[in-house]
């Protein structure tokens, strides 16, 4: 699929549509860019870092900086 756009004088480029479609882009989608030996590679950034933390459970008991310091500070090294 060849696709052209062109770059404005604000340095912005419009994603043709039919590639916003097939990559189901839309508004506030956040894209990283990577070059490549030449190329640059646009990929969509998915999910948001507050997503992760379902993927830990809630712990039971939390621990203040002074008691992590201290356990810390008490390990043989």
């Amino acid at each position: 699929m060849i696709n052209y756009a062109k770059v404005t004088n604000k340095v912005q480029v419009t994603i043709p549509k039919l590639i916003r479609q097939k990559m189901n882009l839309t508004d506030n989608v956040r894209v990283k860019f990577i070059l490549h030996e030449g190329t640059i590679i646009m990929l969509p950034i998915t999910g948001k870092l507050a997503d992760l933390r379902s993927l830990l459970p809630k712990p039971k008991n939390t621990l203040s900086i002074e008691a992590i310091n201290q356990l810390i500070s008490s390990k043989p090294c």
